[in-house]
């Protein structure tokens, strides 16, 4: 199972070690580590900027675009994207900023200065989309706001070999757990309340000879749900890191919350569904 250091961070009180020392005390707790590797597909001042003009740039099938990053600051920066356009909002890498071995840097490109780069989600390593620009939704994300830690980028992995007899540690929470306990620390539980109304329900049968394996099932309905929707950036950032292909807003919010805390294992189409659910072997 691969572990994100950073998100295993946020179920731990106070500092966490660093990825060697975290690794020493999953595996002497029992857990081996078989790989650990640095996840830092950028570095330096990587911000949300707002795209307020968009012009082309004469025998080429680039754009020149005017960017606003906050605080009364512009600045220009070419891309050949077929989704970019005015009034959205991008990641924009500044000068001084270095991408995978890019170091980003005012250039001089088919004879118009390009200050940054606006990036890919391929290019933060966020997703395997690299035919057009990250677009970053308002109600998420705000101008000038550093990307590196709202994401989590400069991350650790840890690959750990849990063995069959400690599901409990099938997730992040469950890892996060022995290390609350080896370093003498709070464990973080998250917040469970939500706001959906939960009283419908759906028929769930247990097999009898099932109930000693599954004791309990719990299923809830959830209606007007965008299933086919894309997921926030956060979520499609981790799931790519621990090695789950983001696909839509059902699918990942589940995985996300599958690999976070270990619940829920399934998510169905209800319009596909009838006769109940019926648990067994």
């Amino acid at each position: 199972m691969k572990i994100s250091r950073k998100w295993l961070a946020e179920f731990v009180s106070g500092d966490i070690p660093a990825a060697p020392d975290l690794a020493a005390i999953l595996t002497a707790r029992g857990l081996e580590v078989e790989e650990t590797r640095s996840f830092a597909p950028v570095s330096g001042p990587v911000v949300v900027a707002q795209i307020s003009e968009v012009q082309p740039v004469p025998d080429s099938s680039i754009r020149l675009c005017q960017l606003n990053f906050g605080a009364a600051r512009k600045t220009q920066a070419v891309c050949g994207a077929p989704n970019v356009r005015p009034g959205m909002l991008c990641a924009f890498a500044r000068p001084g900023a270095k991408i995978g071995e890019l170091k980003i840097a005012n250039r001089n490109i088919r004879g118009v200065q390009s200050q940054g780069v606006v990036c890919s989600a391929a290019e933060l390593g966020v997703a395997a989309e690299a035919d057009k620009i990250m677009e970053l939704p308002p109600d998420e994300f705000h101008i000038g706001q550093p990307l590196a830690e709202s994401l989590l980028l400069n991350d650790d992995i840890l690959e750990v070999g849990v063995t069959p007899n400690r599901g409990d540690c099938l997730s992040h929470l469950g890892i996060a757990r022995e290390v609350a306990a080896e370093l003498g620390r709070k464990l973080r539980i998250p917040d469970s309340r939500h706001s959906a109304d939960t009283r419908e329900s759906f028929p769930v049968d247990i097999d009898p000879k099932a109930r000693a394996a599954c004791p309990y099932y719990g299923c809830v309905v959830l209606r007007d749900v965008r299933a086919a929707a894309p997921a926030s950036w956060r979520v499609r950032s981790l799931l790519e890191r621990c090695g789950m292909r983001a696909m839509n807003a059902a699918v990942d919010s589940t995985n996300y919350f599958a690999i976070g805390i270990g619940q829920p294992l399934h998510a169905f189409d209800l319009e596909k569904l009838s006769g109940g659910i019926r648990v067994r072997f």
